[in-house]
C-alpha cells in the first residue's frame, strides 16, 4: 500500500519542476524526432512489436532511430535485437546493455529469434547502456532527443547517477536536462494504481528516484491504454521467418500469462503497451489518437504503484487518454508493423517534360507518401527530341516546399523538398530511341538506374517511362555488357511501366531484355486521362473533366495548385504511379488484377503486358475508377492547404473480420464482413461490394446479397470449383472531399 505521507512529502518539491522546465530552443529543434529506445525486450512481445514499429517509422523517414538500450540482460537479448535490426535493414543502430552479467530464460522469444535469423552481436559485444547514453547525448544538440522507455528504469537511474567522463563534463542529471527534449514512458496506471511491472522491475525505488530527479517533460502511456489494444493474430499473414511471426508465436505458446488463451498453432492477441509509447513519441497525435492530461505529477512508490497528484500550476508530467477506439488504434499499430517499409515500391521516373508530364508531376508530389523514390530523370522522346529542359522538376519542388509543412500534418512521411531534389538526374537529351543505346551513350540518369539495379536492396525497381525508354534501355545494355555476372539478378528486379510507345525501343526490349517485366499502357491512359481532344469513355461529360472542376479543386486552391499546367484533366503519365497507390486493390501485385493504374494482359512469349479489356472495352479498367481517382486528388489538394488535421478529409480504413484470401467450397454461402471498418475523421461510410469478373478465373457474373451493407453474402456457384473469384469491398466516406478505399478478397474455390 502506498504511503500518503510520502505523497505529501513529494508535493513539497513541486517547485523544482516549475523552475526547471526547459525552454525549447528553436535553433535545435529537428523536423523529425530523434529516438533512443530503452526496452526490456524478450519478456512481453509488445517490446518486439514496438521495435518493429520504430524500424518502419525510421525507414519511412518519420524519425531518426539513434540507439537501443536493453534493460534485459538475458543471454540472447542482443543477438535477437541485432537480428531484428538486420532484418529491417538497420544493422548500424548502436545498442547498449544494462550489465554484461547474463542469464538464460527458456520462455523468452529471444533465442528463437537468434536461432532463426542472421546476427553478429552478442551481449558482451555492446557497451554498457549508461556509457552509450552519455556518448549519444553529448554528440547531439540541446533539447533534441526523445527517450522512449518501455521497461523498468534502471538504465535511466544509472544515467542520472553518472559522473563526467570523456564524452561530457556534465554529470548525468545535467546531461539529461541539457540534451533531452522529453521522455515518453510506458508504465504505471493512470490516474492511479498499484503494482505495474515497468514501475517495479524487481528493483524497489528505482522509478521513484528517476521521477524525482528528472525535470524535463515526461509523458506517460499507462497500462490502461495498451491493455485495451489487442494485436498479434494478423501476423499469420507474414512469412514464418518474419521476426514478428517468430516472436509472437513463441510468446503465445510459452508466456505463462498467455497459456489459458493459447490455441496450438495460433498467435494469441496481446496487449500493445509499448507500441502506444512509440506512436506518441514519433507522431504525437494529441487530439487525434489521444488526449493529454496535464497539471499534475505522477508520484511513484517503492513497490511499483503510482498516484496522480493534481496541481493548479503546469508541471513537467502528463499522461495520455485514448481518443480513438481500441479497434482503430489496433489498425494504426498493425499498419506500422505489417507495412514493412522496406517493401514499399521503389520507383524511378523518366520524363520528357511535356505539358501533361508537368501536370502528372504535380499530382505525383502529393502521392510521394506511397513509394520510395530512387531517381527522377530528365529525358526526351520522339515527340520532344531535346526534352523540355532540366529545371522544371526543381521549380515544381520549390512550389511543393511551400505546402510541405501542411502536408506533413496529414501524413508525416512526406519527403523533404531538398531530398527530392537530391534524387534528380539528367538523362539522354540528344539522341532518341535505338540511337541512344550503346557504347558512349551513358548518362548520369542511366548510370543511376544501373546503380539502383545493382544495389543489394532486393526489392523490385519500377522504371516509369513518361517519355522515351532510352535511359532505361541504356542501363540494361550497360549491365549486360559491363556486369554480366549480375545481369540475371538485376533484370529480375527491373519492372517497366511505359506510357505509350514514345520511341522505337519496344522491340529492342523484347529482343535484348525479354525477361524484364514490361507493362505498356497504350490505350487506357489516352482515352481516359490524357488530352481532351480524343477522350472516349462514358464519363467524358462528367464534371471531373471540366475546366470549372479543375479550377475549383486544383488551380484555385493555393499557389501550388496554380502551377497546374492544364485547364482540365490532361495527365497522360499519371497511371504509371497510380499503379502503386495503396488503395487496397493490391493491383501492383499482379498486372491482371486491375486498379487505379489500369489492368493488363500478357502477350507473346516474353514478359510483356498490354491493355486488358473489361467488358470488351480496353479503356474500362481505368475509367471505372476515374471518379474516385479525381476525388482523391481533390482531397489531397486540401491537405496542401490547411495545417489543421480536422479541416481536411482522410482515407477510410477498410478493416475485415476475416482474412483477405480465403479458401471456400463450391455451393456454400459466404459471409463477407467489413463491419470493423472505420473512418479517421468520424465520417459515415458507404459500402459497395462487387465482383471483378475480368480479374478472376471463374469469369462469370455473380450477385452479392446486401451489397451496400458492411456485411454481405455471396453464394459460391457449384461449377466454380477449381477457380478463383475476386470480390471488391469498396468503401467511401461521406465527406465534402470524399475518399474511396478498397479491400480485395481472392476466393479460392474447392
Amino acid at each position: 500500500m502506498r504511503s500518503f505521507l510520502k505523497i505529501l512529502m513529494f508535493i513539497s518539491i513541486l517547485g523544482m519542476y516549475y523552475a526547471c522546465s526547459p525552454e525549447s530552443d528553436a535553433e535545435t529543434v529537428t523536423e523529425i524526432p530523434k529516438i533512443i529506445f530503452d526496452t526490456d525486450f524478450g519478456g512481453d512481445a509488445d517490446d518486439l512489436g514496438a521495435l518493429v514499429m520504430l524500424h518502419n517509422l525510421h525507414n519511412r523517414g518519420e524519425c531518426n532511430f539513434l540507439a537501443i538500450m536493453s534493460w534485459s540482460t538475458e543471454e540472447y537479448v542482443i543477438p535477437a535485437m541485432d537480428a531484428v535490426n538486420r532484418w529491417y535493414g538497420n544493422p548500424e543502430i548502436p545498442m547498449g546493455i544494462r550489465s554484461h552479467e547474463s542469464h538464460y530464460s527458456d520462455w523468452n522469444y529471444t533465442k528463437p529469434l537468434a536461432d532463426a535469423l542472421p546476427h553478429k552481436l552478442r551481449n558482451q559485444d555492446v557497451p554498457l547502456a549508461v556509457g552509450l547514453y552519455r556518448e549519444i547525448l553529448a554528440n547531439h544538440g540541446d533539447n533534441s532527443i526523445t527517450i522512449v522507455t518501455v521497461g523498468p528504469l534502471a538504465n535511466i537511474r544509472d544515467l542520472l547517477m553518472s559522473e563526467p567522463d570523456q564524452h561530457s563534463s556534465l554529470n548525468g542529471k545535467e546531461l539529461i536536462e541539457k540534451k533531452v527534449d522529453k521522455f515518453v514512458m510506458m508504465g504505471g496506471h493512470f490516474p492511479s494504481g498499484d503494482w505495474e511491472w515497468n514501475f517495479n522491475g524487481d528493483m524497489p525505488g528505482v522509478t521513484r528516484f528517476v521521477l524525482e530527479n528528472i525535470s524535463v517533460p515526461v509523458v506517460f502511456s499507462g497500462f490502461e491504454l495498451g491493455v485495451k489494444i489487442g494485436t498479434g493474430p494478423r501476423f499469420h499473414e507474414l512469412d514464418p521467418h518474419n521476426p514478428l511471426y517468430i516472436g509472437y508465436m513463441h510468446f503465445s505458446e510459452h508466456a505463462s500469462w498467455m497459456k489459458d488463451r493459447y490455441v496450438p498453432g495460433k498467435i494469441t492477441a496481446n496487449a500493445s503497451f509499448d507500441q502506444t509509447a512509440v506512436l506518441y513519441a514519433v507522431r504525437g497525435g494529441e487530439g487525434i489518437y489521444w488526449d493529454k492530461i496535464e497539471n499534475g505529477l505522477c508520484v511513484a512508490d517503492d513497490n511499483g504503484g503510482n498516484q496522480w497528484v493534481q496541481s493548479d500550476k503546469p508541471t513537467n508530467h502528463a499522461y495520455l487518454l485514448l481518443k480513438k477506439s481500441p479497434n482503430e488504434m489496433a489498425d494504426i499499430i498493425y499498419s506500422l508493423k505489417l507495412e514493412d517499409a522496406r517493401y514499399r515500391p521503389r520507383i524511378i521516373v523518366t520524363t520528357d517534360g511535356e505539358t501533361d508530364d508537368k501536370a502528372s508531376f504535380l499530382r505525383f508530389l502529393l502521392y510521394t507518401t506511397d513509394f520510395d523514390i530512387e531517381a527522377l530523370i530528365y529525358t526526351n522522346s520522339k515527340w520532344h527530341l531535346q526534352g523540355n529542359g532540366t529545371a522544371w522538376m526543381h521549380e515544381m519542388v520549390n512550389a511543393y516546399a511551400r505546402i510541405y509543412p501542411n502536408l506533413k500534418i496529414h501524413y508525416p512521411a512526406y519527403p523533404e523538398p531538398d531530398w527530392l531534389k537530391s534524387k534528380m538526374y539528367v538523362g539522354q537529351l540528344e539522341k532518341v530511341g535505338r540511337e541512344a543505346v550503346g557504347e558512349g551513350m551513358d548518362t548520369p540518369g542511366s548510370d543511376k538506374i544501373v546503380e539502383v539495379l545493382l544495389s543489394e536492396d532486393p526489392r523490385a525497381v519500377w522504371l516509369q517511362a513518361w517519355g522515351g525508354l532510352n535511359n532505361i534501355a541504356q542501363a540494361l545494355y550497360r549491365i549486360k555488357t559491363s556486369y554480366p555476372q549480375h545481369k540475371d539478378k538485376a533484370f529480375a528486379k527491373a519492372h517497366i511501366y511505359a506510357i505509350a510507345e514514345q520511341d522505337d525501343l519496344k522491340d529492342w526490349m523484347h529482343t535484348e531484355a525479354p525477361e524484364v517485366h514490361y507493362i505498356l499502357n497504350q490505350h487506357q491512359f489516352w482515352r481516359v486521362i490524357a488530352y481532351r481532344h480524343d477522350r472516349k469513355n462514358p464519363y467524358k461529360d462528367h464534371e471531373i473533366y471540366s475546366d470549372e472542376w479543375t479550377a475549383k479543386y486544383v488551380k484555385n486552391v493555393n499557389s501550388f495548385g496554380a502551377i497546374y499546367d492544364r485547364n482540365q484533366l490532361e495527365e497522360g503519365d499519371t497511371p504509371a504511379f497510380l499503379h502503386f497507390i495503396r488503395t487496397g486493390l493490391r493491383s501492383h501485385i499482379h498486372p491482371a488484377w486491375g486498379g487505379w493504374g489500369g489492368r493488363f494482359t500478357k502477350t507473346g512469349t516474353g514478359n510483356t503486358w498490354i491493355d486488358a479489356e473489361d467488358d470488351g472495352d480496353n479503356t474500362k479498367p481505368l475509367w471505372r475508377f476515374i471518379i474516385p481517382i479525381q476525388e482523391d486528388f481533390a482531397a489531397r489538394m486540401q491537405w496542401s492547404n490547411t495545417p489543421d488535421f480536422k479541416m481536411a478529409n482522410h482515407a477510410p480504413n477498410v478493416r475485415l473480420a476475416h482474412d483477405e484470401d480465403l479458401t471456400v467450397h463450391a455451393g456454400e454461402t459466404l459471409l463477407l464482413d467489413a463491419s470493423p471498418s472505420w473512418d479517421p475523421d468520424g465520417d459515415a461510410l458507404l459500402f459497395n461490394w462487387w465482383v471483378y469478373t475480368e480479374a478472376e478465373t471463374f469469369g462469370k457474373e455473380l450477385k452479392i446479397q446486401k451489397y451496400d451493407q458492411p456485411m454481405a453474402e455471396l453464394q459460391i456457384p457449384q461449377n466454380a470449383a477449381g477457380t478463383t473469384i475476386h470480390v471488391i469491398c469498396e468503401v467511401k466516406d461521406k465527406a465534402s472531399f470524399p475518399i474511396t478505399r478498397y479491400r480485395r478478397f481472392i476466393l479460392k474455390v474447392e
